[in-house]
């Protein structure tokens, strides 16, 4: 089974038949596809006549993501792929099974970690922004009030540990988590909307690959590193509500 975008699969049939039509003398066509090319869950094909010599073109039968710059563009459904990813439990790995049992042929394992790096690259850039106007919007708020430009603003602060024990409030059950998540939720209008979070990570990929060829690196400090905490630190809840502080202190 293919994926493929309706409009342009009909596009590239209308444009064959005229085309097969007008260069050949072939009266009775018998199309059949000639060449595919997979990219990601997209596909390029073209077609040949089974009684005459035409082939076509190949054809690129999805949608690309305008990005108004010249080179190669993404494939909508390749990045739409990623974006529900994100809000799911399911990684790459479950999404090839998935496919590979629909009878869809899977994409690559690496082309999908490329695509979802990138795409996750763009979500954080335009989720830190959203959130951003929430913080201008909230002190936009306060001026309407008549407070002053510096006045304080009611939040409620919440952290949550990638921890499978942690227990209550009062445990240290989060100490062994590797992530820790914190988010700020506004009560000084009435949306109550999140306006500002910051995670704490231990985590690096790339810095226990080099570690493991023999490369002597610290997380973080070394180029490409993901992390921003020490594996040895303590996950603290005072260091990320002072990171959010400084959110709200930036303009």
């Amino acid at each position: 089974m293919r994926l493929l975008n309706m409009e342009k699969s009909a596009q590239m049939w209308n444009e064959c038949y005229t085309e097969h039509a007008c260069k050949t003398t072939c009266t009775s066509p018998q199309f059949q596809i000639y060449h595919e090319q997979q990219i990601g869950l997209c596909w390029k094909q073209s077609l040949r006549c089974t009684n005459c010599d035409y082939h076509s073109r190949m054809y690129k039968l999805y949608t690309e993501v305008s990005t108004g710059r010249s080179g190669q563009r993404a494939a909508t459904t390749n990045v739409a792929l990623h974006v529900g990813l994100q809000d799911s439990t399911i990684g790459t790995t479950k999404i090839r099974h998935i496919l590979a049992a629909m009878d869809t042929p899977p994409p690559s394992r690496t082309g999908l970690e490329r695509t979802a790096n990138k795409v996750a690259t763009v979500t954080a850039q335009a989720t830190m922004d959203d959130l951003h106007r929430r913080r201008q919007k909230t002190k936009e708020t306060n001026t309407l009030r008549g407070l002053p430009e510096d006045a304080p603003i009611n939040i409620s602060v919440d952290v949550r540990y990638n921890s499978t024990n942690l227990q209550n409030t009062y445990s240290c059950g989060g100490q062994n988590a590797s992530q820790a998540l914190g988010t700020a939720i506004s009560w000084q209008t009435g949306e109550k909307e999140i306006i500002a979070f910051w995670m704490d990570s231990k985590l690096c990929k790339l810095g226990a690959t080099l570690r493991n060829k023999g490369v002597n690196v610290t997380c973080p400090g070394h180029a490409g590193c993901t992390a921003n905490v020490q594996a040895t630190d303590p996950l603290s809840e005072y260091r990320i509500g002072k990171q959010i502080w400084r959110q709200f202190s930036t303009r």
